[in-house]
């Protein structure tokens, strides 16, 4: 065989190797509810995740028991901590600068809830809770159940936005869930009155979902309340699968009982 039909020929076998060792493509997703449903699935079959909340923003509120409503200002509000849901244990710190400095821990072990404050003392308190969100996180049916619950409430109908960046860097999904204050109005008429005008608010939701994994990376949070304030909040989450250690705290540094006990 010449030289040059040779080289055509391995040229040509190449690329049918390499066509056959190709990973397909992840099918491109219209529909908002199925991203959000795949992203929450994607969660309950992932090992662990690193997560950092930040909150910004201030509202209006008696918390004296005065009747004078003062300004609380959630600047530098923060969380961040890993996720392992496998084994179904969180451990987070936290910080409310506005609220006296305070900042703590929480390490969560099944239903068993370990947690110190700067406000508390330097040990553990101690509480048993049949109901804790991790068991909904690591349960794909329950989670994708409640998922659904809160789709079907009035108002909340999520729309597919232009794709985005979000995470390391990578193309995501992004679906907005966008309520206005007769929406919100609607949703509270059956909850207790805390005297808030919700129909003056308003209430945005933004998830960002990495195209190729369906993982969830990015949820922001606007809420306005006219004149009682407004907040917004955004959960960053990164580090999928990536091996974490959360055990209890050494026996020495627990007490029995919850924060008020």
């Amino acid at each position: 065989m010449p030289r040059r039909s040779a080289l055509l020929v391995a040229l040509i076998a190449s690329f049918a190797i390499a066509a056959c060792n190709t990973v397909p493509a992840v099918p491109a997703l219209t529909d908002p509810t199925e991203i959000l449903t795949k992203s929450v699935e994607a969660l309950a079959k992932a090992k662990s995740v690193h997560f950092a909340v930040t909150l910004t923003g201030s509202f209006n509120a008696d918390l004296t028991g005065t009747e004078n409503a003062t300004e609380f200002k959630l600047d530098g509000t923060s969380a961040e901590g890993d996720l392992d849901v496998a084994g179904k244990r969180l451990r987070a710190s936290f910080a409310v600068p506005a609220l006296l400095g305070l900042n703590g821990e929480l390490i969560q072990i099944g239903q068993t809830s370990y947690i110190k404050t700067s406000l508390t003392g330097a040990t553990y308190k101690k509480q048993v809770s049949a109901n804790v969100p991790i068991d909904t996180v690591a349960d794909p049916a329950a989670g994708v159940a409640e998922l659904r619950k809160l789709l079907e409430m009035p108002g909340m109908a999520p729309a597919k936005v232009a794709d985005g960046r979000c995470g390391d860097n990578k193309d995501c999904y992004q679906v907005e869930i966008d309520l206005t204050g007769a929406e919100l109005a609607a949703m509270a008429s059956d909850a207790p009155d805390l005297g808030t005008d919700l129909s003056q608010g308003s209430f945005k939701m933004t998830f960002g979902v990495e195209k190729d994994t369906l993982r969830l990376s990015k949820i922001v949070i606007a809420v306005a309340l006219g004149a009682e304030g407004s907040l917004d909040l955004t959960l960053n989450m990164t580090k999928w699968d990536e091996s974490v250690t959360i055990s209890e705290p050494p026996a020495d540094q627990v007490t029995e009982g919850g924060l008020g006990g």
